[in-house]
């Protein structure tokens, strides 16, 4: 399976029936900083790209990523990807390469613990800590 690019002309059309995927990904802890609103209104304005993964015409998966600029050089940052369980993600990233690479030479992205076990190569940069008042 391989992600497609949603234009931004299509975002307004494609995004509402990305909306359980993303939501359910935040509410899971990829992206948990972050909201439906804010996600489209990035995607709508270009900031942010959104790719999705069809079955039969229906939605599975969605993925939405923007490039920045870090000290250490330009990043592909997955701000969340969520959709049907059981899904190699590991494999659709890696496959994303050709879209990712004139841009940025690495993807950083926010999980949960023990992610380290499900991508190969991966490299824990930081841990968000909770501590509640």
């Amino acid at each position: 399976m391989n992600m497609q690019l949603v234009p931004c002309s299509m975002i307004d059309q494609v995004f509402p029936a990305c909306v359980d995927h993303i939501q359910s990904a935040i509410d899971k802890g990829n992206g948990q900083d972050l909201n439906i609103p804010y996600l489209l209104t990035e995607c709508r304005s270009g900031q942010a790209f959104l790719f999705i993964n069809e079955d039969k015409k229906k939605i599975t998966h969605a993925l939405i990523l923007r490039f920045e600029n870090h000290t250490d050089g330009p990043v592909a940052r997955i701000l969340v990807f969520g959709g049907k369980s059981g899904y190699d993600w590991y494999k659709e990233i890696v496959n994303m390469a050709q879209f990712i690479k004139p841009y940025a030479d690495r993807t950083i992205f926010d999980g949960r613990k023990g992610w380290e076990r499900k991508f190969k190569d991966i490299k824990v940069r930081s841990v968000n800590y909770e501590l509640e008042l």
